[in-house]
Formats: structure tokens, sequence, C-alpha cells
């Protein structure tokens, strides 16, 4: 009878695991778990900017200017590379 009743604890705990395992497997679930791990790390990525330039504010500056004049570089260079329209007709 006592094994019985160990064989019946241990078929109830192995069954609990499989559902854990199957609602930490299923889609919504590691969607949200991705999430919020994303939203930790980019958390974690913008406090530790902020403390950086908090330290060195003329290297961040530095920095946001380069990537300001990077962005705006490709564009006033694909308008310099255009062929000018001519306007004689021939």
């Amino acid at each position: 009878m006592r094994a019985e009743a160990r064989a019946d604890a241990a078929r109830d705990r192995l069954s609990a695991t499989v559902d854990e395992i199957k609602a930490r497997l299923h889609p919504s679930a590691l969607a949200a778990t991705a999430q919020n791990e994303l939203r930790a790390t980019a958390i974690a990525v913008a406090r530790q900017g902020a403390a950086v330039t908090r330290r060195h504010p003329a290297k961040a500056v530095s920095g946001a200017l380069l990537v300001l004049g990077l962005a705006l570089a490709a564009p006033i260079a694909r308008r310099r590379r255009r062929k000018p329209e001519s306007t004689e007709r021939v």
C-alpha cells in the first residue's frame, strides 16, 4: 500500500512538472519572457549610458554630434552625386 502511495505521489509530481514545462514553452509565454528580458536589457543600457554621459559630458556631446553628422552626410552626398538635369532641348 505504501509503495502505491509513493508511486501516485511521484506520478502527480511528474504530471505537475510536465504541465509547468508546457506552460513555459507556450509561444505567448516565450514571447512575454523575451519581451521582459529585452525591456530589462534596454533599461540597463539606458542607465549605463546616462551614467557615462554624466561622467563624460563632453564625450557624449561629441558622440551625438558625430552621429548627427553621419546621418546628415549621406543625403548631402547623394544630392551632390546626382547629375544636374540639362535645361537645353535638342
